[in-house]
């Protein structure tokens, strides 16, 4: 009983199964060549985009100014010297004189002394 409805079971599920017959080959290409021309012209159409944005911001970047801006740059260089200024350090913030390496030479003590031998 239980083989029979196994077999009944199998019986139907093939013939739904061959119901949904697999697309020829043909059809099957004709739709992938038909996908890869579309997303070929989205590449061409960002990459077309990219290159108009590109030189628009370079046509724009190139555009001479008109609005007053001071081309001399003596009348800068003025301008930064007579407004700024310059401070030293305060003592606090400078390094404090240890010793000076090329006339002090500091003492390295020893791990151990010579006739003790080396230490583990």
């Amino acid at each position: 009983m239980h083989d029979d409805w196994l077999d009944d079971e199998l019986y139907r599920s093939l013939k739904r199964g061959s119901e949904h017959a697999v697309a020829d080959f043909a059809s099957v290409l004709q739709a992938a060549e038909e996908r890869n021309a579309a997303s070929t012209m989205r590449y061409r159409l960002v990459a077309a985009c990219a290159v108009i944005v590109s030189i628009a911001v370079v046509a724009i970047a190139q555009w001479p100014n008109g609005g007053g801006v001071v081309e001399d740059e003596f009348l800068i260089a003025v301008a930064m010297l007579e407004t700024t200024q310059w401070t030293a350090p305060s003592d606090a913030l400078l390094p404090q004189h240890q010793f000076d390496i090329y006339r002090d030479m500091p003492v390295f003590m020893g791990s151990t002394e010579a006739e003790e031998g080396t230490l583990l």
